[in-house]
């Protein structure tokens, strides 16, 4: 088994109510990889155990990513779940918006622990 522990703090021009939003209402503007055809759509629903999927195309099936653990909305998210990743693999992603000292921007630390048989490409 293999661990992969990720790192990083995005700053986004937006209040933190803003990006959550985005976050987790406008899935399709910021989620690029999909199992199945590129007309699939992205879905996340913000509420504990709320399902962070994929639905392929014309009823052709969908695929799970995560399962919410923890929410705060406009200030934390927590999921469980392979993220896309092909395999028995298990991650944990978790995020928190907090006001910027940049003007009317946010500051996004994201951290994800990935377990597993990774694919080499990571």
């Amino acid at each position: 088994m293999e661990t992969m522990h990720i790192e990083q703090e995005l700053v986004i021009t937006a209040e933190p109510q803003r990006v959550f939003e985005a976050l987790t209402t406008g899935v399709d503007a910021w989620w690029m990889q999909g199992f199945e055809s590129p007309h699939s759509t992205f879905h996340l629903e913000p509420v504990a155990g709320g399902r962070f999927y994929e639905d392929f195309d014309q009823g052709r099936g969908s695929a799970l990513y995560a399962t919410v653990t923890y929410l705060e909305p406009s200030k934390k998210l927590r999921m469980t779940g392979p993220m896309g990743m092909r395999g028995p693999v298990m991650g944990n992603i978790s995020g928190m918006l907090m006001n910027s000292p940049i003007a009317c921007s946010s500051s996004m630390p994201v951290f994800n622990n990935i377990n597993g048989a990774l694919p080499r490409i990571w």
